[in-house]
């Protein structure tokens, strides 16, 4: 316990650079991880398999969604139980998270497999964007539990006090990405397969080293026998907590279903292309965000577990500024390199390269209140309080889709790219009517404060 007391005592902005810096280079790195591929499909595989690659990212996020419900769940659960000096539960936690993730990984690869090409379809794909999709996806997936272990593993050791170790796990899986990435598609020519393999080999490196570490003795939640046999209480505890997360990226992927068919209507294979580019890059430029928000939410839990609720508010403002800072330097840095990041996702095809250039400026017009979402989900997650993250996320999806279904018919590919600064600005406000809220409520209900 000794290793996590630090997190109610040192100073809130120093914990939030100590647990977000590497959260964030860690986010970062994973974001590149994504890039990699879709760099050598957009250089080396063409227009159609990129926008392949774009309609099967659709089935990525929704997988994804169920990682983050474990890993995200489990994580505030953890965090929570360490302030409260139940390391026996904690333990249980993660053991629990574990199994959780095994079950659900099976599952999903096992209906993904079996309907690969219905799914894609649904997803926006027609033709060779379809079968492209289909020689990533039916890869892709068959390492699907190392990427359950890995966030979930990776979620505790950041709780337990090691973020720097949990930093190393996401240099170790980029690096193996990026060596195996070009073996896969120019030594041993596997395309779409290629990128996927080069994936999966990445990810099974990182979950042995991970094992090795929860089954050591270097970790305060050693992993024994029995903390693998599911507890019922914990299960629904974190998925009532993961939900949020879930539902934030399963209604992302829903919004990626409908934006892949309305760009396929309004400009074919050429708009999926040039959507994935800028959604990449955009991607890329929220992993920062994504870090602070994973950094924070360690110190938020154990503060609030602890009932140190004035060092959850410090918490949540020092972060709102840190964040706003970080969204003013990308956004004035992708904005003045936009053809350069255009361009990185294509072949050299000018027309294509204005396009995405063009995207990245719209999409980035309220790039600098975005951080506040993120903040605004780790304090509703660390608090307990999930319902508020549930709403601000399911508020999200359905007004993002009102400018997405009327913007693109007014104004083309330029409207879908607007409707996200748009969106931006409204749920932003909501997120702090509701962070208002949680922290009013805990006004008053803590010990005598001390300054930190």
């Amino acid at each position: 316990m000794e290793k996590v007391r630090h997190l109610g005592e040192e100073r809130v902005m120093k914990l939030i650079l100590r647990y977000s810096t590497p959260a964030i280079a860690g986010m970062v790195i994973y974001g590149l991880n994504r890039i990699v591929g879709n760099i050598f499909i957009g250089k080396f595989l063409g227009q159609s398999a990129m926008a392949g690659f774009t309609v099967a990212n659709s089935l990525v996020m929704i997988n994804l969604g169920f990682i983050m419900l474990v890993g995200t769940g489990s994580s505030a659960l953890i965090s929570i139980f360490l302030g409260k000096k139940e390391t026996g539960r904690a333990q249980a936690t993660l053991g629990t998270a574990i199994t959780l993730g095994f079950a659900l990984s099976f599952a999903i690869t096992a209906i993904g497999e079996a309907f690969t090409a219905p799914l894609l379809r649904v997803f926006g794909g027609e033709g060779e964007s379809l079968a492209y999709g289909a020689e990533f996806i039916t890869v892709y997936l068959l390492g699907n539990v190392f990427q359950f272990w890995n966030t979930t593993f990776n979620s505790a050791m950041r709780a337990e006090g090691q973020p720097g170790k949990a930093l190393l796990t996401n240099v170790v899986s980029f690096i193996a990405n990026t060596v195996l990435t070009p073996v896969f598609i120019f030594v041993i020519p596997m395309g779409m397969r290629g990128i996927a393999m080069a994936n999966i080999i990445s990810q099974c490196i990182v979950a042995l080293w991970l094992c090795g570490h929860f089954f050591g003795k270097k970790t305060i939640l050693p992993l024994v026998p029995r903390a693998f046999i599911p507890d019922l209480s914990l299960t629904v505890r974190m998925v009532s907590i993961g939900i949020a997360p879930f539902f934030m990226q399963f209604l992302g992927a829903s919004m990626s279903i409908v934006t892949n068919h309305i760009v396929r209507n309004l400009a074919g294979d050429l708009g999926l292309a040039v959507a994935g580019a800028v959604f990449s890059v955009y991607f890329l430029l929220i992993m920062p965000l994504q870090g602070t928000s994973v950094g924070i939410q360690p110190i938020i839990g154990y503060n609030f577990g602890a009932a140190l609720h004035h060092r959850v508010r410090k918490t949540v403002i020092a972060s709102i500024a840190f964040t706003a800072c970080i969204c003013v330097v990308e956004a004035s840095l992708a904005i003045a390199f936009r053809s350069r990041l255009g361009g990185l996702f294509t072949n050299g095809d000018q027309g294509l390269v204005a396009l995405c250039s063009q995207g990245l400026l719209l999409i980035l017009l309220a790039f600098p209140i975005a951080g506040i979402q993120f903040v605004g989900s780790s304090l509703f997650l660390g608090t307990g309080k999930s319902l508020y993250a549930l709403i601000v996320n399911l508020f999200r999806s359905l007004f993002v889709l009102i400018p997405i279904l009327l913007l693109p018919g007014l104004m083309g590919i330029t409207g879908l790219f607007l409707s996200y600064p748009a969106t931006d600005v409204v749920v932003s406000v909501l997120c702090v009517l509701l962070m208002r809220d949680v922290m009013a409520k805990q006004k008053g209900a803590d010990p005598v404060p001390v300054d930190r």
